[in-house]
């Protein structure tokens, strides 16, 4: 891979043209991991872009969110499988991600996707039972919410269900993009929650494995330490 193709990964500045010339260990480990990122594999292209999209909006990087989710749309992703991720990152990282996200979605004049009719307000023991089935027991975190603001317990199951069960994009890869932005993070609680429920929502271990490399040139090799022990906790387990 040529710089000039480096650039169209990592943008085309001079703090990238420095750090190329800074050695062919530099050089070649750059392009290794463009080469990776750029490429199907266990991951399609385009699902590694939206990855990192979301990634960038974590870190507050606007022109990146732009950049990747443009790369991701070009590549084939739908457009309403985008707002759907950007959806998913009000639950996960709040409204100024979200937002972040949504704005690198170019509008396309569709009808939205769902309508707006009245919705029931779930019972508490619906929202129990779910939980319940999603992590093989109650939660004490949940339950603490119940006792003292079950409004923010609501706003949790309801976006819960919206981002990660049903929507223009696939569960398995919305369990994904939150391994992957939680690896940016050194988040290995959050990685192993989700990658669990990718599992068990299609995902393979090398699928695993490639969501979290790439938080790997965004947040530097710890970012794959925490992951790494998330994912093998899992092969240990059985799951």
């Amino acid at each position: 891979m040529a710089k000039n193709d480096l650039h169209n990964s990592f943008g085309n500045s001079d703090w990238l043209r420095s750090l190329l010339d800074t050695s062919p260990s530099t050089q070649i480990s750059i392009t290794a991991i463009a080469e990776f990122l750029e490429s199907d594999s266990a991951l399609l292209a385009q699902e590694k872009f939206l990855f990192i999209s979301a990634i960038s909006a974590v870190k507050g990087r606007e022109s990146d969110t732009r950049h990747w989710m443009a790369r991701s749309l070009k590549s084939g992703l739908a457009p309403e499988a985008a707002r759907h991720a950007a959806a998913l990152m009000l639950l996960s990282r709040g409204i100024e991600v979200s937002r972040l996200m949504l704005l690198a979605v170019p509008l396309d004049g569709s009808a939205p996707l769902t309508d707006h009719s009245p919705l029931a307000s779930p019972h508490l023991s619906e929202i129990f039972e779910y939980f319940t089935q999603v992590f093989g027991q109650l939660p004490d975190r949940i339950t603490l919410l119940a006792d003292h603001c079950p409004a923010a317990l609501t706003y949790y199951y309801l976006l819960r269900k919206a981002g990660l069960e049903v929507g223009a994009l696939s569960p398995r890869l919305s369990e994904l993009m939150l391994v992957a932005i939680n690896a940016a993070e050194c988040q290995r609680d959050y990685i192993r929650i989700h990658a669990d429920g990718a599992l068990k929502k299609g995902a393979n271990e090398a699928q695993l494995v490639e969501a979290c490399v790439c938080a790997i040139p965004f947040s530097g090799i710890a970012a794959w330490f925490p992951a790494a022990e998330a994912i093998l906790s899992l092969r240990s387990s059985g799951n």
